[in-house]
């Protein structure tokens, strides 16, 4: 069994020594909380002040528009951050929600502890500062490329454009996807049924080889 990430090993706190590791936790009021496949873990509506941090399991922030179409914005898996796109804004950001894919655990805490620096001013503050920041940099270099994903126009060009980028990332060509089919065609904004078809056009093409959510890249 994959052991749980512990609140002193989440990215928040690299470069911090232990000692204030543990003060920041008390101070910044960190709150674990367990889920089950299926639950909502955070809403915007009424969570855009909290931030969360996954110590284990798997999630997606996903947006649902007012025709009820769900849109994978991104999948979250262990060390992961939600939440702190929408914390710098006042505004409401309707119908968007994190939901848990399996079993995990999160860390939740207020926005306010980390951007409101404290009356001593302490340095281990200024350095967990600069990791929220170096982390939201991050996820923007992701967003970017789920952005060439869907840039081009067909489903093919799509899946062979994120194929393709993960498999350069992970330095080989066969992999197993981090997420289920399912959760592939919304990434893509696909039909899945259509998906489906495409995959296996792919196969018979030679282009790829398929097995659950192992890919080979042919």
């Amino acid at each position: 069994m994959k052991k749980i990430l512990k609140l002193e090993e989440i990215f928040l706190f690299d470069g911090v020594d232990d000692y204030d590791k543990g003060r920041m936790i008390t101070c910044f009021d960190i709150q674990k909380q367990k889920f089950e496949a299926g639950q909502t873990v955070w809403d915007c509506d009424f969570s855009h002040d909290k931030i969360g941090i996954v110590l284990s399991g798997n999630v997606s922030l996903v947006r649902v528009d007012s025709a009820g179409n769900r849109v994978v914005l991104e999948n979250l898996s262990e060390n992961d951050i939600f939440g702190e796109m929408f914390a710098f804004s006042d505004e409401a950001t309707h119908g968007v929600f994190v939901t848990c894919e399996k079993k995990s655990e999160i860390a939740f805490m207020k926005y306010g502890h980390i951007a409101k620096r404290c009356s001593n001013a302490c340095g281990c503050h200024t350095t967990v500062v600069e990791n929220m920041f170096r982390t939201v940099t991050e996820k923007t270099k992701r967003l970017s490329e789920r952005i060439e994903v869907l840039g081009n126009r067909s489903i093919r060009d799509k899946l062979m454009s994120f194929f393709t980028m993960y498999s350069e990332k992970l330095g080989k060509t066969a992999f197993e996807l981090p997420f289920s089919l399912s959760y592939l065609a919304d990434y893509i904004c696909a039909d899945r049924s259509a998906m489906m078809r495409e995959l296996r056009h792919m196969c018979d093409e030679g282009m790829i080889k398929t097995e659950k959510r192992k890919i080979t890249l042919l």
